[in-house]
């Protein structure tokens, strides 16, 4: 498995990784580069950094299906021409 499979994996828990959690339990040493490698195959990864310390955490936003408006009203075809010659 390679280290963008294990990162990504992880990430699918929906709960965010550091680099220390990816260098201790994965050994994965370069986490931004690996994080820059899925963004670039369009994983929504977010990243924010951690208050007082050096380092980031990422989270994958996991993909939504698009909303799609209501379908138009079918309407019966005489209708429509009331009154005309059809």
């Amino acid at each position: 498995m390679t280290q963008k499979e294990r990162i990504f994996n992880r990430l699918k828990t929906g709960e965010w990784l550091f680099s220390v959690e990816a260098s201790r339990d994965m050994y994965i040493m370069r986490l931004g580069a690996r994080i820059f490698d899925l963004r670039a195959e369009g994983h929504n990864i977010i990243e924010r950094k951690v208050a007082g310390k050096s380092y980031s955490e990422y989270r994958l936003i996991p993909a939504q299906a698009p909303v799609m408006p209501p379908a138009f009203k079918q309407v019966e075809p005489q209708t429509l021409f009331k009154g005309m010659a059809v």
